[in-house]
């Protein structure tokens, strides 16, 4: 066979490569490049410029189409990630920056200084009464020497937590012709004074005429006197003058609580005659526990002078006045959420170095002491007692016991553990009760935690916080 010449097989190429030519032709053309060196390098350099066939054509054409697709989805996907991002952020700010409705802040007591100058400012702190929420100013006003505060709350940022959002906070404003101050409808501050929260709301709840049932229940509920003396029936002595008021106690007393329990009675006679104008004598009545012995106990309004040493119809008109008798009698400590003098040592202590926690006596009998133990994983973290200032008198109800817990005695466990804590309380001849329950607890630094000793409806003790 003749060999057939290079330049025949060149012009092939183009074909050969395409997959045009015969299969004899392809058989001509590989047993020359097989032999012609030249032919064989010219082949390779040609081949890389192959056109696609149809089916390389659509298989590159579906793998772009393949990749679009895949960018297109990712565009969505991060499109729908944006939105719901939007609308996270925009019901997180209405959520977070809206008031929160029936807020309450607890005033600490209202402090007044004087500059070299002789300028007056009024400074104290305001706590926000629940966990979730935090202060925010609210409108601040002065009208006729009373300077009127009205502060709102607004929830805590989520993602940011307690450590960067104090919930209390300190206020000051020009005392220059103050006279009074309000938050909302209470009194917090008058000529001098600071106000408790329950001779605010005796002194709301004054009125005229002891004939007005209503308003006669609606001034022993603002003193507290059911939580303290327990539920009673009235009856009113009206056609003829003094006007009298006798507060039928339908809970026995025991005979070893009856002393303390009948000057509890007087004091809340004095408030009464004190905040019902024509008022002239009040009587608790009642029974001896384990005997029919009915008692009675009265206090005239000249009496109740003569113990106050002022005019006890003074308090009416002035809440100034019916300060000082809550003062003389104590019940400016009946309260279950007094602010008095211990209030700004919490919060000065919640700011600083220590979680605090703030127990609340709300039994109708005294104890000697209360104790607190704190104890998670069988393993006790605090541990403290409490007795009175002086050490001799008893825990009596509406005491406040404060325990200062450093945070390195408490759980670590992040940034709250449940923990179980007992409670021992030790009368004076020796004996305990104990209330034990299982408390979420946290000790992220500056909180503050506080807890009621009560009864519950069976008479058993419980925690209240």
């Amino acid at each position: 066979m003749n060999k057939i010449p290079c330049e025949i097989i060149r012009d092939l190429f183009p074909s050969y490569i395409e997959g045009l030519t015969a299969e004899k032709t392809n058989t001509a053309v590989r047993e020359h490049i097989e032999d012609c060196e030249s032919c064989r390098n010219l082949l390779r350099e040609l081949e890389p410029l192959k056109s696609p066939t149809d089916s390389e054509k659509d298989k590159k054409e579906i793998d772009f189409l393949k990749k679009q697709r895949r960018k297109s989805h990712f565009k969505m996907f991060l499109a729908v990630l944006v939105t719901i991002a939007v609308i996270l952020g925009s019901l997180s700010a209405v959520y977070c920056l809206k008031p929160v409705k029936d807020f309450e802040a607890k005033i600490a007591p209202i402090r007044v200084s004087q500059t070299e100058s002789g300028a007056k400012w009024m400074s104290f702190y305001a706590m926000s009464t629940r966990e979730d929420t935090v202060i925010r100013d609210g409108s601040v006003e002065v009208e006729d020497g009373v300077l009127n505060l009205n502060f709102q709350g607004r929830r805590r940022i989520p993602m940011i937590g307690r450590y960067y959002q104090n919930n209390c906070t300190e206020h000051s404003y020009s005392g220059d012709g103050i006279t009074q101050v309000n938050d909302g409808d209470r009194v917090l501050w008058y000529e001098g004074q600071n106000i408790s929260p329950i001779t605010s709301a005796a002194f709301s709840k004054k009125h005229l005429y002891i004939g007005d049932m209503s308003a006669n229940a609606a001034t022993a509920a603002a003193l507290n006197i059911g939580d303290y003396l327990g539920s009673f029936t009235n009856a009113l002595y009206t056609n003829n003058e003094p006007y009298g008021w006798k507060l039928i106690l339908e809970r026995r007393i025991p005979a070893v609580r009856r002393e303390e329990s009948e000057k509890l009675m007087k004091k809340y006679a004095c408030a009464l005659l004190g905040t019902v104008e024509n008022l002239s004598y009040v009587t608790f009545s009642y029974t001896v526990d384990g005997t029919l012995e009915t008692r009675d106990v009265t206090v005239t309004a000249k009496q109740a002078t003569d113990y106050f040493g002022e005019n006890i119809k003074n308090c009416y008109q002035d809440i100034g006045v019916l300060q000082r008798l809550m003062d003389k009698t104590g019940l400016s400590e009946l309260s279950y959420a007094p602010v008095d003098t211990n209030f700004d040592e919490r919060i000065t202590a919640s700011i600083h170095n220590e979680t605090h926690l703030c127990l609340y006596y709300m039994l109708d009998y005294s104890v000697a002491s209360v104790s607190i133990t704190f104890n998670k994983d069988d393993e006790v973290i605090f541990s403290s007692i409490c007795t009175n200032a002086d050490g001799k008198t008893d825990i009596g109800s509406g005491d406040i016991l404060v325990f200062d817990c450093p945070l390195n005695t408490l759980p670590d466990t992040s940034p709250s553990g449940i923990v179980t804590a007992k409670i021992t309380l030790t009368n004076s001849q020796g004996l305990t009760e104990e209330i034990e329950k299982e408390i979420v607890f946290s000790s992220v630094y500056g909180n503050a935690y506080e807890w009621m000793i009560t009864r519950d409806s069976t008479g058993k003790l419980t925690l209240a916080q």
